[in-house]
């Protein structure tokens, strides 16, 4: 069965910088819709595909795991999220 997590206060900024931070660790594709798309970030194990949704309205986004290798636990993806979030969330440094 999947593994789902909600993020809440995921402004449209927010979204918009965690895409363009796009590194080696991962990628993040967005679907034809801007608020919904897949995350695939690989590993020393193997690949994560996380699929999500984005609600504008709630600034809220909803993660569900679609693949992950059995070595994974889901509450390490759903940290490394929380600090990919943070990170998009900072105010840029000028």
């Amino acid at each position: 069965m999947p593994s789902s997590h909600t993020f809440s206060g995921v402004t449209p900024e927010v979204l918009k910088r965690l895409h363009a931070s796009n590194e080696s660790d991962y990628t993040l594709d967005l679907y034809a819709n801007g608020a919904s798309g897949t995350i695939v970030a690989k590993s020393g194990v193997g690949e994560v595909v996380v699929a999500f949704d984005y609600v504008a309205e709630r600034a809220e986004v909803t993660l569900t795991i679609l693949n992950k290798p059995m070595f994974v636990p889901a509450p390490f993806v759903w940290a490394e999220f929380s600090l990919a979030l943070r990170n998009a969330s900072a105010e840029p440094s000028r």
